[in-house]
């Protein structure tokens, strides 16, 4: 939600580089080699959002991405197939990748373990001009569902699957 007295198209003071971004990633506890990383990016003073979503399987990476116009919608956290909401009522993240053109799909639930925790605020000058000031939210869960990549079906439970998920706002670097 709003950050400022501003409206949604004006954040941070009207910064461009003013960005809120949620970031998750899963990981199986076995070791094997797989991990899987998504996340959004709101840019409200730049009218965009972008997403992304990826799998590493060993040595090999399948990536998604897309962007969109903020338009009349612009805390709606859908970017083309993929697309995130939160239970509010459990807590539990949902992120869905229906069909795209790179293979990959999901069906992904993550269920918080631990309280959020915010992080200390980054912020950072040099020479008197801002570089960053940022605040972070993290988290620690487990993830349940299901994904497919290069036709292969891997199911996900809550007892063998772990990760995090990340939000953070504020001005960012270039």
């Amino acid at each position: 939600g709003h950050q400022t007295p501003g409206n949604f198209t004006d954040a941070g003071g009207g910064d461009p580089r003013f960005t809120e971004r949620y970031w998750y990633t899963a990981h199986p506890v076995d070791g094997r080699p797989l991990i899987v990383d998504a996340g959004f990016g709101y840019y409200p003073n730049r009218g965009v959002m972008d997403a992304f979503a990826g799998i590493t399987i060993g040595r090999r990476q399948i990536n998604f991405r897309a962007s969109r116009r903020l338009g009349a919608r612009p805390l709606d956290t859908e970017v083309g197939p993929l697309c995130l909401w939160v239970d509010l009522r459990t807590g539990w993240h949902h992120l869905s990748l229906r069909d795209n053109a790179s293979g990959l799909r999901f069906e992904l639930v993550f269920e918080p373990s631990l309280p959020a925790t915010q992080e200390k605020q980054s912020r950072r000058e040099r020479k008197g001009v801002l570089e960053e000031d940022l605040a972070r939210v993290a988290q620690f869960g487990r993830w349940s569902d299901w994904l497919e990549a290069e036709g292969q079906r891997h199911e996900l439970r809550p007892d063998t699957w772990w990760g995090q998920r990340d939000r953070s706002w504020g001005i960012r670097s270039e």
